[in-house]
């Protein structure tokens, strides 16, 4: 009997496990979201958010007698803290300040988050074979303990940016091996009917990552105790993941320790309160292999496959196209107010908002057709925003509108990408390809922090371009075969163009 039909037994219906695997999906994902953007809530800019002092004529000069607060008067002077101006910041601390992040000094603050997606992009690739190798549990671990590390690192008091600089590369690479470790952990722990709840785990606690971080920048005024919220909520996770077992796909399949798989399958067995007979239960191990295989034949495991390399690599090229699309997409929403904490409150229910529209198509629809339609859709609303002219007064902003429909549209085709690439991946390397999936993605991270520039450039150019890409990403979902449904193929020899076969 086959591993995987037994955890569908085990598993057959929701139950006290799904609500500890909730909780650890949940708080890894909130802490994941919040280090990744927390940057603009902890080192928030106050170009806007300063006074001229009484008696300073050179201020009150610069700023048409108090008038004009912004970026421009601010940088393209020589005012000077408490002689000219004072902060109006009503307590709050912000590390662009504590480090003069500011002016012509702000290229150090994008260093910030470059950095964080280069340490992300260097460590995915080996992260994930360390997870497919030794364990998914270990991994995790690690991850979550990296993590705290560099938040620690990155709070603590120096003369220059260069420490933050580095906590911020270590906490980028612990927390995407964390995303990877723990969508490739509880994917392995879900009965195959379950993986869309999974999923809607995954993207609802990601988008309460935004409500959180809001919340707590609103509560907390110093940016050194905001940076210790995802600290919580990686902690929680901790915990959590100690509590849990090793996957038993893993210890049959990696292992081949057909005791301790079955000791973990008795642990969900009793939560669950189902009753398999595991001890007469046979699981036959596959003995075509070494167990003892090292790093480089892992990848090299991979390469000599040609249908799992080739989905792999469609894989990651979709990954690094749309989150190139996705992150290019954040000024639209901070477009939608002037206030920091508005604006990502539109963040999230924006992406509350495609998380619940992603129900129907991830229950009801082929993975191939929704990535194909939703990515078309987020094409078109893009390249049609070009006939659109520009609204004025209290016109209803319709570029705006169709601009953010894509960003949602994308969204959508982006989770589903996810779920079909966990369901591709055989479990000897499942770790592995979402490593290399998100590493690829941290390449478009760093594109798409310069799309701004291009629609500055021009925009009209611009919005070709991202519609363009965001079709040819649907195209590439013709290249992967439908896995809806599917018994996850076990091994690189168990992967195929077609499982309808």
């Amino acid at each position: 009997m086959k591993i995987e039909n037994v955890i569908n037994t085990i598993n057959r219906r929701p139950s006290l496990g799904f609500v500890i695997l909730g909780i650890l999906y949940n708080f890894a994902m909130q802490g994941g979201l919040i280090v990744t953007i927390g940057t603009s809530m902890t080192g928030f800019m106050p170009y806007t958010q300063w006074e001229c002092l009484q008696g300073s004529g050179r201020c009150l000069a610069a700023t048409d007698g108090g008038n004009t607060y912004t970026r421009e008067t601010f940088c393209n002077t020589t005012l000077q803290l408490n002689r000219d101006f004072v902060w109006k910041l009503d307590g709050r601390t912000s590390f662009a300040i504590d480090y003069d992040l500011l002016c012509d000094r702000e290229y150090l603050y994008n260093l910030c988050n470059t950095f964080f997606f280069i340490g992300a992009m260097l460590a995915l690739p080996f992260g994930g074979q360390l997870i497919d190798l030794y364990g998914r549990k270990p991994g995790v671990i690690a991850s979550l303990l990296i993590s705290i590390i560099g938040i620690g690192i990155s709070i603590i008091p120096s003369p220059n940016v260069a420490v933050l600089i580095l906590g911020r590369v270590i906490v980028g690479a612990g927390s995407f091996i964390l995303i990877s470790g723990v969508n490739t952990y509880v994917f392995e722990l879900s009965p195959s009917k379950y993986r869309p709840v999974a999923c809607y785990f995954i993207t609802y606690s990601w988008t309460a990552g935004y409500f959180v971080m809001v919340a707590s920048g609103y509560l907390i005024k110093t940016w050194q105790l905001l940076s210790l919220v995802p600290v919580a909520c990686l902690l929680v996770s901790l915990v959590t993941t100690i509590y849990i077992p090793e996957s038993p796909k893993f210890i049959f399949l990696t292992k081949r320790n057909v005791t301790k798989a079955k000791a973990a399958l008795q642990w969900f067995q009793n939560i669950n309160k189902t009753n398999v007979d595991l001890e007469s239960l046979s699981l036959e191990i596959d003995k075509s292999e070494d167990n003892k295989r090292k790093l480089v034949d892992h990848l090299i495991n991979l390469i000599k496959h040609k249908a799992l390399l080739t989905q792999t690599v469609v894989f990651c090229f979709q990954y690094m196209a749309t989150t190139t699309l996705y992150y290019g997409f954040a000024f639209s929403w901070s477009k939608l107010s002037s206030d920091l904490y508005i604006g990502y409150l539109f963040a999230g229910f924006g992406e509350f908002l495609a998380q619940t529209m992603l129900f129907f198509p991830l229950t009801f629809m082929a993975r191939r057709h929704t990535v194909m339609l939703f990515y078309v859709g987020g094409g078109i609303s893009m390249l049609l925003t070009l006939l659109i002219p520009e609204s004025e007064g209290d016109e209803v902003p319709v570029r705006q509108v169709l601009f953010i429909a894509g960003s949602m549209l994308v969204t959508i085709g982006w989770n589903t990408i996810v779920v079909q690439m966990i369901e591709a991946a055989p479990t000897t390397h499942r770790a592995l390809i979402q490593s290399l999936g998100s590493a690829s993605g941290r390449v478009g991270s760093i594109l798409g922090t310069q799309v701004g520039l291009l629609l500055n450039w021009n925009e009209s150019i611009t919005m070709v371009i991202l519609g363009i890409v965001a079709v040819t990403i649907a195209v590439c979902g013709y290249f992967i075969p439908e896995t809806k449904g599917i018994v996850s193929p076990q091994r690189p020899d168990d992967v195929t163009w077609d499982y309808t076969e």
